[in-house]
């Protein structure tokens, strides 16, 4: 890797501060004059209802959201309800705040992204890599899911900051640092709760390297482990509390990903595979293509090539967010109803395949001859 310009990373500098002011103006002429109050009429069905009815209800009745007096069953991202109490508790009842903060958090998304893979790339090419996420960004995120209380934002941002405590880690070897990234996984998995299957993967990857680098210590791994535990069960405590009954994960999510995996036959692995490339139509003819999501996978398949060719010397970190995008996308094959709301069960894995895709990119200095 070349040496890096200081000039260009004062550029970069001013970009990160410029997007997130981007993002923030774009959302405050969207929302003026700042007139909502509520998602709507409730119909009782849509996700963005139910949030902010479970929302209102944490601030009126009590943490354990009691007017769902059994299990817990709905909608998907349990920690979401908590968001949007706490904007509630802090700004009043007006969707407009929790708008404009979910434009705040996608911007810093992508901030943090930069930050936790610039050292990998050369000025040039992390300045490309940040604009490149913007502009995902705003086309897959801000215009689609920003100016809806789906949690979408919340968990692009508690993704950005797991790879980021990872990606530190990795560079610095404090152990506060893997503690922190555990703590944002857990965060993750109750904003996104498909993802707890990677958390045992994470753990073992974790075991492993620790045994690889030889450092391996009960007083490294029994405090990440018992926090992943602990996180991962919180729905179950709420459940035993409310009704007397140890359920890990909502009802509603689990009856959608038992009817889901009833369909899984190779017509519809091949149908939901060409949709997460970006071919939307093949399961909903109302929803649009997406090109720069083939464009994207051409980038991440050539970054595959390269490093399975040199499996024997793939860092570490990357090891982990490769296995994080594939745990996605499995699991969103198999459990999950992908049309829900558009293309967001893809969503927490766009930044990292960005990301990933640059490192080989940059090799190329393909950047760098644009300069």
């Amino acid at each position: 890797m070349w040496k890096k310009s200081s000039f260009s990373d004062k550029i970069a500098n001013y970009l990160c501060l410029g997007i997130v002011v981007f993002f923030t103006i774009l959302s405050l002429f969207r929302l003026y004059p700042f007139s909502e109050t509520t998602p709507g009429i409730s119909n009782e069905i849509d996700d963005w209802f139910r949030y902010w009815d479970n929302g209102n209800d944490i601030v009126k009745n009590g943490i354990l959201i009691p007017s769902q007096k059994g299990e817990y069953y709905g909608p998907g991202s349990f920690l979401y309800n908590y968001f949007i109490a706490t904007c509630i508790l802090v700004f009043g009842k007006n969707d407009s705040t929790i708008y404009l903060i979910h434009s705040i958090l996608l911007s810093s998304s992508i901030v943090i992204i930069y930050q936790s893979f610039k050292h990998k790339l050369s000025s040039f090419s992390g300045i490309a890599l940040l604009l490149t996420l913007s502009v995902f960004g705003y086309l897959d995120v801000l215009k689609n899911y920003s100016f809806k209380l789906l949690s979408e934002n919340l968990a692009l941002f508690l993704v950005a900051l797991f790879v980021y405590f990872v990606s530190v880690f990795f560079q610095h070897k404090r152990i506060l640092h893997l503690y922190l990234a555990g703590i944002f996984l857990v965060l993750n998995i109750l904003t996104r709760l498909t993802l707890l299957p990677f958390a045992f993967v994470f753990l073992a990857l974790i075991f492993i390297y620790f045994i690889k680098t030889k450092s391996i210590t009960l007083k490294k791994m029994i405090p990440l482990l018992l926090l992943v535990l602990f996180g991962i069960s919180i729905i179950a405590f709420r459940n035993y509390l409310v009704c007397g009954k140890w359920t890990f994960l909502p009802t509603e999510g689990m009856s959608d990903a038992y009817s889901q995996s009833g369909e899984f036959t190779l017509i519809n692995v091949a149908k939901k595979t060409l949709y997460s490339f970006g071919y939307l139509k093949i399961l909903n003819q109302d929803y649009q293509i997406r090109p720069h999501w083939f464009l994207l996978w051409f980038a991440y398949f050539f970054y595959l090539y390269q490093k399975i060719k040199n499996y024997k010397n793939i860092p570490f970190d990357e090891l982990i967010f490769n296995v994080f995008i594939i745990v996605i996308y499995a699991l969103n094959l198999v459990f999950v109803t992908v049309t829900s709301y558009g293309f967001r069960a893809y969503l927490p894995a766009i930044f990292l395949l960005i990301a990933l895709s640059f490192i080989e990119l940059d090799k190329l200095r393909i950047f760098h001859k644009l300069r």
